[in-house]
């Protein structure tokens, strides 16, 4: 392979890799789709794969600026942890406020308040835009921690 800037290929080793695609229309618009694919071998410009979950093994050449290298260790996979929301944090909420919503709400503010039940936090205060609202702890994503002096 005759790599002119002498630099290590990004795709070197990586055995997974998410390929980009799409629908186009007339007007332009793109709706983007992602697959996951196993890498069979790296080429200068483009990459020939195995799609991941297929009932049957199709293989094809994809072309490497469609692709993004997937590389995760056994050590950082079992390591990984979501925060976990603590009183003061600012967070986000995004679900359905109530089961009868058809569509979800984003609301962010600071927690104030959790609820408890056997052991697990189940429901959660956040002071919003002056109003404290209840939501399900389950869905809130931890913008910022609480500062700690």
């Amino acid at each position: 392979m005759n790599n002119p800037d002498n630099k290590e290929d990004a795709f070197s080793g990586t055995e997974i890799v998410a390929v980009i695609g799409g629908t186009v229309d007339s007007s332009g618009t793109l709706n983007e789709n992602v697959k996951v694919c196993r890498v069979i071998q790296v080429g200068e410009n483009d990459i020939l794969v195995r799609e991941s979950g297929a009932l049957t093994e199709r293989t094809q050449v994809v072309p490497k600026s469609l692709c993004i290298p997937i590389n995760i260790s056994y050590e950082r996979l079992v390591a990984s942890r979501v925060a976990d929301p603590c009183l003061g944090d600012l967070v986000m909420y995004y679900g359905k406020l109530d089961w009868k919503d058809k569509s979800s709400s984003q609301i962010a503010g600071i927690l104030c308040e959790l609820v408890y039940n056997m052991g697990r936090p189940i429901k959660a205060k956040i002071l919003s835009e002056g109003e404290m609202k209840e939501v399900e702890f389950q869905g809130l994503l931890v913008l910022q921690k609480k500062y700690q002096k």
